[in-house]
């Protein structure tokens, strides 16, 4: 629990004592309510019984900033990489590898799953195999993802204030979807 120190309407800093008789009189102390908790800062007011951010538009920008990097940090975890430019190739890769299973690989195919099996340590037909067998995980995963995150979109485009947000923020990290996704994702 926080509590918010109100001067003018604007909330001057939050602390996390209760403050009461811990602080002069003349200082204005409110709580901050649990599902605000987490987001309110030194760039929200008080109206006198609602904690507001001071833009709407900026907490809104925050908040699909945060989506942005969980999305991201989940595809990475699924992935089993931090590497953007490999879960980038993926679909290239994944191509490559089926047309190898299904005895039409280009020179190219052949070239690029040739080299990276050899620094792997593996044939290229095992190669093929786990690419087959992962990315049969992660496009659904992948297609779970941007589905949750284009509702997410919609749901911050048309929330009218910071509880609206904050709902569409948590619907997202509570999505029932999540649980379709394969094993060590969140």
């Amino acid at each position: 629990m926080s509590w918010a120190r109100i001067d003018s309407g604007k909330v001057q800093e939050i602390i996390a004592i209760d403050p009461l008789g811990k602080f002069h009189d003349d200082l204005v102390f409110e709580t901050i309510p649990a599902t605000l908790d987490p987001y309110v800062d030194q760039q929200w007011l008080y109206d006198g019984s609602n904690f507001v951010p001071a833009d709407l538009a900026q907490f809104k920008a925050r908040l699909q900033r945060q989506a942005n990097a969980w999305a991201k940090d989940l595809r990475r975890t699924i992935a089993g990489t931090d590497d953007d430019i490999e879960i980038a190739t993926w679909p290239s890769k994944e191509q490559a590898a089926m047309r190898h299973a299904a005895g039409t690989a280009t020179t190219d195919d052949a070239t690029a799953l040739g080299a990276e099996a050899a620094l792997r340590g593996e044939t290229v037909d095992q190669l093929a195999a786990i690419i087959n067998a992962k990315a049969a995980l992660f496009r659904p995963a992948a297609g779970i993802i941007t589905g949750l995150m284009s509702q997410f979109a919609a749901g911050l485009d048309a929330a009218l204030d910071a509880p609206a947000a904050i709902a569409a923020f948590d619907a997202l990290m509570a999505a029932p979807e999540l649980a379709a996704l394969p094993p060590g994702a969140p």
